[in-house]
């Protein structure tokens, strides 16, 4: 009891005195068997590390806690409003930004260059669209 075991799932599994499949399987069989802290390995396939049940509880309960306050703090109007960010741009607005640098791709200075002839500027589908009338 309040031992830490390195093992492997083999190893594991002999001193739980069951098969486990998998590392984790044999992590928590240890754990179950009175080990506060068990680290088990499987070759090439994921290690696991299991502590008692009140650990991993409270563990999860710090996980879900942080992920809320994330989730939270995504919120862009929120962060505007608390003044954590500087600006709020919708991607409406971003329009003729991402045309500019479209057309910009696709151009050098002084000549209209292509690589791709199947990719097609921003202005040639506007042209094909609205330039037939």
């Amino acid at each position: 009891p309040g031992a830490t075991l390195y093992v492997n799932r083999q190893e594991a599994g002999l001193i739980a005195g069951c098969a486990p499949a998998t590392a984790a399987e044999a992590a928590q069989a240890l754990v179950a068997a009175g080990a506060a802290r068990a680290l088990v390995t499987d070759g090439a396939n994921p290690a696991a590390d299991a502590r008692y049940a009140r650990q991993a509880d409270a563990l999860a309960k710090m996980e879900k806690e942080v992920e809320a306050r994330i989730e939270k703090d995504m919120d862009p109007f929120v962060a505007a409003r608390q003044m954590d960010t500087d600006e709020i741009i919708r991607l409406n607005a971003l329009r003729e930004w991402l045309e500019v640098l479209v057309e910009c791709s696709y151009q050098t200075t002084g000549h209209r260059r292509v690589k791709n002839p199947r990719i097609w500027s921003l202005h040639d589908l506007q042209e094909l669209v609205e330039g037939l009338r």
